[in-house]
């Protein structure tokens, strides 16, 4: 962080969905770090899941 922004971001999961964890790091850097700012770029990345209804 720097100046109240996400300079970087590193995410690590096990989920099946690998490509959660670099649209979220992209997402989030470069964000300023807060809540309704990080939620909406975090909604707006993401990732379909053909096992899930959830969108």
């Amino acid at each position: 962080m720097e100046s109240g922004l996400i300079r970087r971001c590193a995410v690590w999961t096990d989920a099946m969905e690998w490509e959660l964890s670099p649209r979220l790091e992209t997402a989030l850097t470069g964000c300023r770090f807060r809540l309704p700012e990080m939620e909406e770029n975090i909604t707006a990345a993401r990732v379909k899941c053909p096992l899930s209804s959830r969108q």
